[in-house]
């Protein structure tokens, strides 16, 4: 009886360290798409070549597959369709996510906002753009009124998003009088 028990563990311990082995292999995996992604950013900065961006948004995919860099993934790739200027396949991309693959709830809204904001603005339509922005500034505020963030770099986020949205609103407003 000893003995089946002693195999028992021992498989269990042997199953839990393939599993760990797997983990670590879709890390790495995940890790090194990731940082391709992100380089493929900053050359995109650097060069101006959109193909950086398209290979960018390739290798985001495996690091999307991945828990680790997941999150990190998620807003690499809403830079990279940003950059790129397609709007729908930005919003699109956000509405496939949930709430919970974001560190701060209110960000699947304000992207999705974002978004639409930007394709409106692309379009002409400053009236539907400002309306956006507008409800990307009040999802923050009201969330910052009803979560407890115990961490100041949440609230840190949280007023850095509304700052931007705000920037935006009022960058635009001013190019809008100076066109007119």
């Amino acid at each position: 009886m000893q003995r089946v028990r002693n195999i028992i563990v021992f498989c269990l311990v042997l199953m839990l360290c393939a599993n760990c082995k797997r983990q670590n292999n879709n890390f790495d995996k995940g890790l090194s798409a990731y940082k391709k992604a992100e380089k493929n950013l900053i050359d995109y900065y650097r060069t101006k070549d959109d193909s950086l961006l398209y290979l960018g948004l390739k290798n985001t995919e495996e690091s999307l597959q991945c828990s680790q860099t997941r999150y990190q993934a998620i807003s690499l790739k809403i830079a990279l369709l940003s950059q790129l200027k397609n709007y729908t396949r930005g919003y699109e991309f956000v509405d496939s996510l949930s709430e919970s693959d974001f560190k701060l709830k209110y960000k699947k809204e304000m992207w999705h906002c974002y978004f639409h904001a930007l394709e409106s603005e692309s379009i002409g339509d400053t009236t539907q753009r400002n309306i956006y922005l507008i409800k990307i500034i009040s999802g923050i505020q009201n969330y910052i009124r009803e979560v407890n963030m115990p961490d100041e770099k949440e609230y840190e986020e949280a007023y850095h998003d509304i700052f931007f949205s705000k920037t935006n609103i009022l960058n635009n407003q001013i190019l809008d009088t100076i066109s007119n």
